[in-house]
């Protein structure tokens, strides 16, 4: 669900979505999913697509808007990772997002090995630069985005001390 004010969200043919007040529950052929929404966010069903909204236009809803992914990955019961988040895992998210960014142009000083917030850089030229915010979450869990979203509400200057930048 990263993208909070931008294009609508299509639903398959065979996709189901329920609104449920801060929950949307959806269904499809490959299984089920339950997604908490944070505070400052809203969900619309319209025509077979999914539109996901800020509820306002305060510096904690602003901070939810622009490109976020979440990496589901096998981590033990203290948030250690088996194995690693690598720039080319990074990389393969943002291709779901229909962005081709070479690994090379991710800038992560080493792995991540836990569980967490991150803002990652992408170097896109010598005088491009952005970030992604990417949240690892464990595997087994449920995606719950209200996790997330008190780190993401701080801006460049403040970071949540769960949130690691790279």
């Amino acid at each position: 669900m990263s993208r909070i004010g931008k294009l609508p969200i299509k639903l398959g043919d065979k996709t189901k979505a329920v609104i449920a007040g801060k929950k949307v529950n959806f269904e499809g052929p490959k299984g089920k999913l339950s997604v908490n929404l944070p505070a400052k966010v809203k969900v619309e069903i319209k025509d077979g697509n999914v539109l996901v909204v800020r509820e306002d236009d305060s510096r904690e809803a602003r901070s939810l808007h622009g490109l976020a992914r979440t990496i589901l990955a096998n981590a033990s019961e203290e948030g250690h990772l088996y194995g690693s988040v690598t720039a080319r895992d990074v990389a393969r998210e943002l291709a779901g997002e229909g962005l081709e960014v070479d690994p090379r142009c991710i800038q992560l000083d080493e792995p991540i090995k836990e569980v967490g917030n991150y803002k990652v850089k992408v170097r896109l030229h010598a005088e491009v630069e952005c970030e992604v915010k990417v949240w690892v979450v464990k595997g087994d869990d449920s995606y719950d985005t209200t996790k997330r979203s008190s780190a993401s509400a701080g801006t460049d200057e403040d970071t949540d001390e769960d949130e690691r930048g790279s």
